[in-house]
């Protein structure tokens, strides 16, 4: 019998039964903040659970995803031990993964920041669980200012570069592409094709072409252009090209190297994230009033974004670094006191507000005083 197989990445563990203890959410009161009517949660506590506790009510709902999961570096960051064996690391993203993909909506992306260590693995893994024909793009993010102590344990050419891979959920994820300034001239483009169209030798501002070669347009196209302005001689030639004329943006490509200003918060070596790059992301594919959830939150950078523009959120982090600085961030958020990343370039005054959530004990509780049936 001829065996049948599928294209996927396996490893130890993969198939193991997991089951995820059931838990709910329970606001407490006395760390919320602001606006007492706000949809923004942000949770304490392990988000495998936390994204359990969230399918119930936002599953098909959110908009937008980032994630800046531990790399697997072998490094510690202060707060990450941030280096666990290949299988374990898999296996953690599989099932935070397959639950993100449960919470997005059908008209959303999900983008994963992460570094060489994992990049291909987790390629595979998302072709998997969210289907090779939704990978849209991967991202570079130039790391221009990493550290030479960093720098002095890599065995290969130095690693300047982030990477955020981004997947739709589907077909209907339509996507902004963002812009970047630019300082070129006015652009010309040449109007010439050999052997291009035999025979259309025609004049235009007096000006024949060589011998062998021909216009690209026709006649009525050329003169066309010529009086909506975008066909015009080269003040430099003198002979008829297409004229482009110069704009203060252009559409950015997937290769980012302008966001290494200290202004919004470059400390990619220390785990921190820089709020224009968030800001860009977020941009891409939601509108005011969209959901955007972190489930890596972090320091906080996410929801400090988010909130800045308008997007409700939903961020989740385990460690101490939700009190001393996820919880203070924002509440400086909310004053309008932090002022720092893009709140001076959008004139943010602060507003809105935030509910504290931890993680309930657990619905089943072993009693050692229940005897089991035989």
């Amino acid at each position: 019998m001829k065996k049948q197989g599928k294209l996927e990445l396996t490893w130890v563990g993969k198939y193991d039964d997991r089951i995820i203890e059931p838990r709910i959410l329970i606001e407490d009161k006395s760390k919320s903040y602001g606006d007492a009517t706000t949809q923004n949660m942000l949770i304490h506590g392990d988000n495998l659970i936390a994204l359990k506790a969230l399918e119930q009510d936002f599953a098909g709902k959110i908009k937008c995803i980032y994630i800046d999961p531990p790399f697997n570096t072998g490094s510690a960051f202060e707060h990450y031990e941030d280096g666990i064996e290949h299988s374990i690391w898999l296996s953690m993203m599989k099932a935070r993964l397959e639950l993100l993909k449960n919470l997005l909506s059908d008209d959303g992306g999900i983008f994963v920041h992460i570094d060489y260590n994992e990049e291909a693995y987790l390629r595979v893994l998302m072709d998997e669980i969210f289907g090779r024909s939704n990978f849209r793009n991967t991202i570079i993010v130039s790391r221009i200012k990493k550290n030479i102590r960093e720098r002095e344990f890599v065995r290969a050419l130095n690693y300047a570069h982030d990477v955020i891979v981004f997947y739709a959920k589907s077909e209907k994820t339509v996507i902004l592409p963002p812009t970047k300034k630019v300082t070129k001239n006015d652009r010309w483009h040449s109007f010439e094709a050999n052997g291009v169209r035999n025979g259309m030798d025609y004049d235009l501002f007096g000006y024949k072409p060589k011998e062998g070669n021909h216009w690209r347009w026709s006649y009525d196209r050329a003169q066309q252009a010529i009086k909506d302005g975008t066909l015009r001689p080269n003040p430099r030639t003198g002979k008829p090209e297409y004229f482009i004329p110069a704009s203060d943006t252009e559409l950015m490509d997937t290769i980012w190297t302008d966001l290494t200003s200290s202004a919004f918060n470059w400390k990619f070596p220390n785990g921190e994230k820089n709020e224009k790059l968030i800001e860009r992301i977020i941009s891409m594919i939601t509108n005011e009033g969209d959901i955007v959830l972190d489930s890596f939150l972090g320091s906080g950078t996410t929801a400090a974004v988010a909130h800045k523009m308008n997007r409700k959120w939903i961020g989740i982090e385990m460690g101490p670094q939700c009190y001393s600085h996820c919880l203070k961030r924002l509440k400086g958020v909310v004053d309008g006191s932090d002022q720092s990343g893009i709140s001076k370039i959008i004139n943010w005054q602060g507003g809105g507000g935030f509910k504290f959530y931890e993680l309930a004990e657990p619905l089943l509780i072993k009693n050692p005083i229940l005897i089991p049936l035989q």
